[in-house]
């Protein structure tokens, strides 16, 4: 009897923390997915994580995608940080400092050069980070969000000098 409990106890030691890495519930996937450690790393987790959890009214989907947006900007992929982005902001359901982070790193990736650039949905999110932020009390995004907003206004003004000639 003791050698079989001996046993049962062994196998539960290998097999719990298996089971564990392998997830099974949306809160725990999404953390083993928050816990990665490189970007790369994240962004795939995730991504597995939204096909997994595809249910748009579970909090960590929406969640998900919040890290997706702001791990696929980190990665200078910025128009999947757009579209991860843009369904974070449709789906809501995130805190006011996240989605003040969300909307300043929007405004970022639309004042990208290239094709994505768009000074006016820059300038849009950059006014949407600020005032979020500055309900959220977080000073920090308040900071850059107005630094980002200065150097849009002045992309604008320069846009509009070189029409003019």
């Amino acid at each position: 009897m003791k050698k079989l409990f001996l046993i049962m106890v062994m196998i539960s030691i290998v097999t719990i923390p298996v089971i564990s890495q392998a997830g099974g519930t949306p809160s725990s996937d999404y953390t083993i997915a928050l816990m990665k450690k490189s970007v790369g790393e994240k962004i795939k987790a995730f991504e597995g994580y939204v096909k997994k959890y595809p249910a748009t009214t579970n909090k960590y989907t929406k969640f998900a995608y919040y890290w997706l947006a702001i791990n696929y900007f980190n990665d200078k992929k910025l128009s999947k940080a757009i579209k991860n982005g843009l369904k974070s902001e449709k789906l809501g359901g995130i805190e006011d400092s996240m989605k003040a982070n969300l909307f300043y790193v929007l405004g970022r990736s639309y004042a990208s050069k290239g094709s994505l650039f768009n000074k006016d949905k820059a300038l849009s999110y950059a006014n949407k980070a600020i005032k979020i932020a500055k309900t959220a009390n977080a000073k920090n995004i308040i900071t850059q969000a107005k630094k980002s907003k200065r150097n849009y206004q002045l992309l604008q003004n320069q846009v509009k000098l070189q029409l003019k000639r």
